[in-house]
């Protein structure tokens, strides 16, 4: 094993040597390639192709040694080659229990780290560190009783372990490209950008549903009102089926009524502070508590949710 550290280390101080080196001989090449000859440019393939494969003989080699001591069927440590490790197990014949289930994984979710307490300082700072089997389980949140509604969520040793909270999707053939964040494990949601409404004037426009769901139905309530008390055909205002909802602000949420419009909302920025980040935050950030709560709760994690259209009705 101290044979296998030592080649190990030596390839490490090897490559950042190499790639210093590369960056510096690609940042003085020709842009313009017509001034390279065409055999320069066949040695030049012929040499890329021999070292590609020779990086990925090398990836391959890592990828099993990773399999044979860092994973099982329910943890990982996994390695930061990304592309190789599908192509590995078809490309071998094999199915790994670690890089199968990498693989199979949402690009957003949380990596599961078997050996983080023994390697978090050699662990890159921009990489989730958290364990989902290390969890803890709440019956209070700061001294309120939740009454046997538990909350169960990951614990971190270190403030910097904790990921950032969203993460953008590509998308797939169910859910759109997008802003999404993991509220807890097996719910997902797609975060929206309504436009926000000035709190004296357009409080009402297209920020609370119609109690007729559809615009059909609406029309022909008004239509009979109109018929029975005379007058024109008044239109509405509110929310229907397929619409999208409109925010609406106000000083309780931040002293930037308008915070959020999306017109003015280079102007805002400006004008914001940190109280108004702050009470903004106090809002937002615990309706999420109670988004979870609910979750874990009432379908107690085992349905997979998936919301992509919280602004629309």
């Amino acid at each position: 094993m101290e044979e296998l550290l030592s080649f190990l280390s030596k390839i490490h101080d090897d490559f950042k040597k190499n790639l210093v080196a590369f960056n510096d001989i690609l940042d003085r090449l020709p842009d313009d390639k017509k001034t390279v000859s065409v055999a320069q440019l066949d040695d030049i393939a012929f040499m890329m192709q021999d070292v590609s494969t020779a990086i990925n003989q090398y990836k391959n080699i890592i990828l099993k040694l990773e399999d044979k001591y860092f994973c099982d069927d329910e943890n990982q440590f996994v390695l930061s080659f990304q592309n190789s490790i599908e192509n590995f197990g078809i490309e071998n014949n094999e199915k790994l229990s670690c890089t199968n289930f990498y693989k199979n994984s949402i690009k957003s979710q949380i990596l599961k780290h078997k050996y983080s307490d023994i390697l978090k300082n050699k662990t890159s700072k921009n990489e989730p560190n958290v364990s989902n089997k290390n969890t803890i389980i709440l019956d209070n949140i700061d001294g309120v009783d939740l009454q046997n509604n538990y909350l169960e969520l990951p614990v971190v040793k270190e403030l910097e372990n904790i990921p950032p909270a969203f993460y953008w999707y590509s998308g797939d053939k169910l859910h759109k490209s997008g802003i999404y964040t993991s509220l807890c494990k097996n719910f997902y949601v797609k975060v929206p950008f309504p436009n926000l409404l000035n709190p004296a004037k357009d409080f009402n426009s297209k920020s609370i549903k119609c109690k007729h769901e559809t615009l059909n139905d609406c029309h022909s309530n008004k239509k009979k009102l109109a018929s029975i008390y005379g007058g024109d055909v008044k239109e509405c205002f509110y929310v229907h089926k397929k619409e999208k909802f409109n925010k609406v602000g106000s000083q309780y949420r931040c002293n930037v009524e308008s915070f959020g419009n999306h017109k003015i909302l280079d102007y805002d920025l400006k004008k914001v502070s940190n109280f108004d980040i702050k009470h903004l935050l106090l809002y937002s950030l615990s309706d999420d508590i109670l988004a979870i709560l609910w979750y874990q709760n009432r379908l107690k994690n085992n349905q997979k949710i998936v919301f992509t259209n919280l602004d629309t009705y």
